[in-house]
């Protein structure tokens, strides 16, 4: 039996309804808004696999955008609707769910309800991110014996006065850059720092603009999502689940609810992406910020241990122990940087957040009504 032309009673278009058309217009234009992705030189060369699938991963979010738009539209033009472009449903569960929708609201990208739902099995907001954060510390100041334990309790009380809700632009441009340069003085006087500071070039960034850019067009997608669909409420989601308890009367009904729960899904999904390369950019911070130091501090001493040769013949031992030392540094800061590019922006900002969902409601797609 087709879709087309699925109706709904006079009585329930009196009630509450979704304008279809109003959405249509909003995700069309949410659509046609020009979102570059990471540039390939955002994250470095160790950081192009999770650029390529950040960016594949937007081309998709943006087809389903296309998608909701397209729905919007054949539920405007296949279901009887006002002049208004108001779409209904009989059953009352959906009706209410519907009021939901089009209500103006801003979803919290980065509340505590939102990241535990995203994230149901992670430890405690203020728990995860300060455990992956202060290894970085333990490893590159106790486990290199880098001599760096004032750095690590700078670095604890960096990490205390962090604001779980705020947004930090990225700044490893300009961080990795410094690093470079003070690697490049370093391997004057070592081998060893002389392959460091290769190393160190594969975590080189050349675009913090994109980074930031990026950050700034997955929040306002997720934003203008909860205004449409009315997803300000991750935790509740009272109407959502009272709409799936049981079988919609008719499949207009059934349309109008799967439409709704993929746009409230779609808006999920933009929240997951905006705070999974958020919390990325917070450690590649600070993990930036600590490869910076320990190179200043290593170099100095490089650089006295140098002056030393003419006069004292152990200095030369001194500074190749040294720029082994920072060589191994480096390299595990460098191995912290990929493993944070693995986990944060290939793993999370590439996952699929909408199996994340209430129990008992599946991944939906926006439904096409044939017309």
């Amino acid at each position: 039996m087709t879709d087309a032309f699925l109706s709904v009673s006079q009585d329930a278009i009196r009630r509450a309804g979704l304008n279809a058309k109003e959405v249509q217009t909003d995700l069309s234009s949410l659509g046609g808004t020009d979102f570059a992705g990471l540039s390939a030189g955002a994250l470095g060369i160790i950081g192009l696999p999770a650029v390529l699938r950040h960016n594949l991963g937007q081309g998709d979010f943006h087809r389903r955008v296309g998608r909701g738009a397209e729905s919007a539209r054949s539920l405007s033009s296949g279901m009887r609707a006002t002049a208004e472009g108001y779409v209904t449903a009989e059953d009352a569960a959906i009706q209410a769910l519907l009021e939901r929708a089009g209500r103006t609201g801003r979803l919290d990208v980065y509340s505590d309800e939102m990241r535990r739902r995203l994230h149901p099995d992670h430890r405690p907001e203020g728990q995860s991110w300060k455990g992956g954060a202060l290894v970085v510390g333990g490893v590159a100041s106790a486990g290199l014996a880098v001599g760096a334990s004032g750095l690590s309790r700078a670095f604890k009380e960096d990490m205390k006065r962090w604001s779980p809700g705020s947004t930090e632009l990225a700044r490893l441009q300009k961080m990795s850059g410094r690093t470079h340069a003070m690697l490049r003085v370093a391997s004057t006087t070592s081998w060893n720092a002389a392959i460091a500071c290769v190393v160190w070039m594969t975590a080189m960034t050349f675009d913090d603009d994109s980074v930031n850019r990026v950050m700034s067009a997955w929040r306002d997608r997720a934003e203008r999502l909860g205004v449409i669909f009315g997803a300000g409420d991750p935790t509740g989601r009272e109407a959502l689940a009272r709409a799936w308890e049981g079988d919609a009367k008719n499949a207009a009904d059934r349309k109008l609810r799967d439409f709704v729960t993929a746009g409230i899904q779609l808006a999920d999904r933009a929240v997951a992406k905006a705070h999974g390369l958020q919390e990325a950019v917070r450690h590649l911070n600070r993990a930036h910020d600590l490869a910076f130091a320990i190179v200043v501090k290593e170099v100095c001493l490089m650089l006295a241990l140098s002056l030393l040769k003419a006069f004292h013949p152990g200095a030369r031992l001194g500074a190749e122990i040294t720029g082994r030392r920072l060589a191994m540094a480096i390299a595990s800061v460098h191995g912290v940087i990929a493993a944070v590019m693995a986990w944060k922006i290939f793993t999370d900002v590439g996952e699929d957040f909408t199996g994340k969902q209430l129990p008992g409601i599946a991944p939906q797609d926006f439904p096409v009504i044939a017309v």
